[in-house]
């Protein structure tokens, strides 16, 4: 029994090792990616630090070339200055222009005679204005004067059945009933 147990023990320790193994090959597969995925940073570093350098050596050179970009920059900006001074003044000068045209326009129109009053529903001059027009007053959907003429102390017959003024309720002939 005892090499039996000992067999078993030498085989669990073998399993051991064996998945012992199989980590160790994943961490090894695991290492010569990461090492790979190092160079390729490396090398993109590298190709960086190039760039930078040619970057830095073009940017001495524009510096160099920038105290004669200065000289146009302020050039232009004079002839900006220059014709934002014009402008103003040409604005100056609209201005005075027509105030002087509206001084001779009020003069002008001092001198004319005032409209004639017309009315447009009445189509008569002198008279009243369109919108002092007492026929305008009346609109279509306003209740009519009335056509009574008669003398408003003398009481009117008025009939209940018929609503209507002319005769009184005791002498109304309408049979019909609602």
């Amino acid at each position: 029994k005892s090499t039996g147990a000992l067999i078993s023990d030498k085989d669990r320790e073998l399993e051991t090792l064996r998945n012992e193994i199989a980590v160790l090959r994943g961490e090894n597969a695991m290492a010569k990616t990461l090492q790979s995925a190092v160079e390729t940073l490396e090398r993109d570093k590298a190709q960086l630090q190039s760039r930078v350098h040619s970057l830095e050596q073009r940017l001495m050179g524009t510096q160099a070339s920038e105290g004669e970009d200065r000289e146009a920059i302020n050039f232009l900006n004079s002839v900006i200055v220059d014709l934002q001074r014009k402008n103003e003044e040409l604005k100056i000068k609209l201005k005075k222009m027509a105030l002087a045209e509206l001084g001779e326009g009020v003069s002008k129109r001092e001198k004319k005679a005032p409209p004639r009053l017309f009315c447009d529903i009445c189509d008569c001059f002198d008279l009243h204005d369109t919108e002092d027009c007492p026929t305008q007053a009346q609109s279509p959907d306003s209740v009519p004067h009335s056509t009574y003429h008669g003398n408003p102390a003398d009481e009117r017959p008025y009939c209940d059945i018929c609503e209507a003024f002319g005769h009184a309720t005791e002498s109304c002939n309408d049979d019909q009933t609602f």
